[in-house]
């Protein structure tokens, strides 16, 4: 005797079906967290991009709203310094691995100091992985330029809670790896360096297929943030919902 089932029973067959691939997806094929001092090669570029970025008119430094340039949208000064970084991270990091490195997302980030209001930087503090495709093999690799003390990064696959400052170099897997940003706004009252934290971020992918696939998610999603950097409309709020199921598939399987 056959059992019919109902076109909304198919429906959560299949939508627990894929949860469940995508599940074992992230938790199987996640790769290491990377933390570590960048050494004196490194500093010195470091060093370098940092005084550039103090001279350069684009900087917004003390904001209140985060800013993103794309590696295209930056003066040519600055791309000899992120080159030899690149070349650093794939012969000491990455140990020549067949990584492809992805300049077109290649990007400098400066952080809201603030975490007021209701806009698109709500985004980085939700736990989040920073792409959808589970099954590739990619690494985000931060370059501390600027820390503050009153932003620290959770990894919560690893649980480590990591204040990055000058130097420090942070390499966790793109699409797999569960993080979080937490804005202190003046923690304690002692802060250090109260600044905007100035990261470089550098993107490696293992296959052609991941290196279009992160390459074009990663310029659709930063438009959609764009889009929602003033007031949080209907794309910025879907973008919330998708990381909030995205990262609490298990609970949404046990339910």
């Amino acid at each position: 005797m056959m059992i019919k089932t109902t076109f909304y029973e198919k429906v959560l067959l299949v939508s627990l079906l894929y949860l469940t691939v995508m599940f074992l997806l992230r938790k199987i094929n996640r790769r290491q967290t990377i933390v570590q001092k960048g050494d004196t090669p490194v500093q010195s570029n470091i060093d370098e991009l940092a005084s550039k970025i103090q001279n350069w008119e684009k900087i917004p430094l003390n904001s209140n709203v985060s800013k993103h340039f794309y590696v295209e949208d930056l003066p040519d000064e600055f791309k000899t310094n992120i080159n030899n970084i690149d070349a650093y991270i794939r012969e000491h990091i990455l140990k020549n691995e067949p990584y492809q490195y992805i300049p077109e997302i290649t990007e400098l980030y400066i952080a809201t100091k603030s975490k007021e209001g209701v806009n698109s930087d709500k985004s980085f503090e939700n736990v989040h992985t920073d792409s959808h495709f589970h099954h590739c093999q990619t690494y985000r690799f931060l370059i501390c330029i600027e820390g503050s003390d009153n932003i620290v990064t959770h990894i919560m696959d690893d649980n480590k809670s990591i204040v990055l400052q000058k130097y420090d170099i942070l390499g966790f897997d793109y699409a797999n790896t569960l993080h979080y940003i937490e804005n202190r706004n003046g923690y304690n009252n002692k802060t250090t360096t109260d600044g905007n934290r100035i990261l470089l971020k550098l993107q490696y992918a293992k296959s052609n297929l991941c290196y279009d696939l992160t390459n074009k998610y990663t310029k659709f999603s930063r438009s959609l943030f764009e889009n929602n950097k003033t007031r949080m409309g209907v794309s910025g709020k879907f973008v919330l919902i998708s990381q909030f199921v995205s990262a609490y598939m298990f609970y949404f399987l046990v339910l």
